[in-house]
């Protein structure tokens, strides 16, 4: 039997996948995430901008404008890593579904291996 715990948070993982992508492809509902990466993307921009002119002999300034510019750089590579997680938990998801039928209906190894796959469908 499949821990319950698990199968959850891997189905937890695609639907924010899919939620993530329904925004960033179509827009779709408010779309928060939109909303979030613009606002990093242009507080990236202006921190590049007054990077120009910061004194620099102020350290904390310099790091604090180095840091809003790389908030935008870090908000896209985490979209893309739970994309990616969804991805990946589809997949697993899909083949432990395809091991629980061939298990059902009595498959051998061989054939469970086939059992699902695309070019063995309809």
């Amino acid at each position: 039997m499949r821990d319950p715990t698990e199968q959850g948070a891997l189905q937890h993982a695609v639907s924010l996948s899919a939620g993530i992508e329904l925004q960033l492809r179509h827009g779709q509902g408010n779309a928060p995430l939109l909303a979030l990466l613009d606002r990093a993307n242009r507080a990236s921009a202006a921190a590049i901008v007054r990077l120009a002119d910061v004194n620099p002999e102020d350290p904390a300034a310099i790091r604090s404008l180095q840091n809003d510019i790389k908030a935008f750089a870090l908000i896209v590579a985490w979209l893309a890593e739970l994309v990616r997680d969804g991805f990946e938990a589809g997949d697993f998801l899909d083949l432990q579904r395809r091991e629980d039928l061939a298990d059902l209906v009595g498959l051998n190894e061989d054939e469970a291996d086939d059992f699902g796959s695309p070019q063995h469908e309809g």
